[in-house]
């Protein structure tokens, strides 16, 4: 396989693509399962902040009075 990822905040993308070399074949009957399990968990640290999880993909709402800063809170993810 030759896969690689590249990392998206904002505007900013990584320059590094970082090889893959383990995961789950996209469309396979384990993959929507294993993304349940792992997402189940994914909780922001600040009660303030929100968390948007849908399949693959995950969106975090952080308010200006938020006392966690955002750099944390993808940290954390």
């Amino acid at each position: 396989m030759n896969h690689s990822q590249a990392i998206k905040l904002g505007f900013h993308l990584s320059s590094m693509l970082l090889p893959i070399n383990q995961s789950i074949i996209q469309g396979s009957g384990i993959g929507p399962t294993f993304v349940i399990m792992f997402a189940h968990d994914l909780k922001p640290i600040d009660i303030l902040n929100y968390l948007i999880k849908y399949a693959d993909d995950a969106t975090l709402l952080s308010p200006q009075k938020s006392k966690t800063m955002v750099e944390l809170e993808m940290a954390h993810v």
